[in-house]
């Protein structure tokens, strides 16, 4: 079974694959998109089963090619530009996408772990996960807003909604120790 880390190519992606090598685990499905072909170098030694461009995985996860061949999901991908100003791609890259992975998980009971980002929490002095707090200052922002309240029916960081409670607090432990791991490594 694949653990599957998206945004692999990424920082914290990539950190996480490594981290996940260094505990032994090698079937790893690295998915992320390179258009920007440079985020290659962040793969290189990395040991990883197979890539698959994000867009493609998105397609066979709906086909069924991984049906009870995914033990965890775990979505660092996201467009992480803070200045971007397409707000449809931005949700629909960094919102619909992780929610059709999350609604996946959830049928399919796949573990999900996902990265949230403390720009949720706009420039108010409190980071705490309480929807007073919460005030996004761009979209890219929202979109990771949007991410933890979902819609009506489905919501990524919520317990009351999901099995994913703490997410925030557990992606950012699980994202230090892939960096702590990747820094002693280096």
């Amino acid at each position: 079974m694949y653990t599957v880390v998206t945004g692999a190519a990424g920082f914290i992606g990539s950190n996480l694959v490594k981290a996940l090598n260094a505990r032994g685990e090698s079937r790893i499905l690295a998915v992320d998109d390179l258009t920007d072909a440079d985020k290659f170098r962040n793969l290189v030694d990395c040991d990883i089963a197979d890539y698959v461009d994000k867009n493609e995985f998105l397609s066979r996860l709906g086909d069924g090619d991984f049906d009870d061949d995914i033990a965890a999901m775990l979505h660092q991908g996201a467009c992480s530009d803070t200045m971007a100003t397409d707000g449809r791609y931005m949700l629909a890259n960094n919102y619909r996408y992780s929610v059709r992975l999350l609604e996946h998980c959830q049928d399919n009971d796949i573990p999900f772990l996902y990265a949230s980002s403390a720009a949720v929490y706009g420039a108010g002095p409190a980071f705490r996960e309480e929807r007073e707090c919460e005030a996004p200052l761009n979209v890219y922002g929202y979109s990771k807003f949007r991410r933890s309240y979902g819609t009506s029916s489905t919501s990524i960081a919520r317990p009351e909604s999901c099995s994913c409670s703490k997410v925030r607090a557990a992606t950012r432990r699980a994202s230090n120790a892939a960096i702590s791991s990747a820094s002693k490594t280096s």
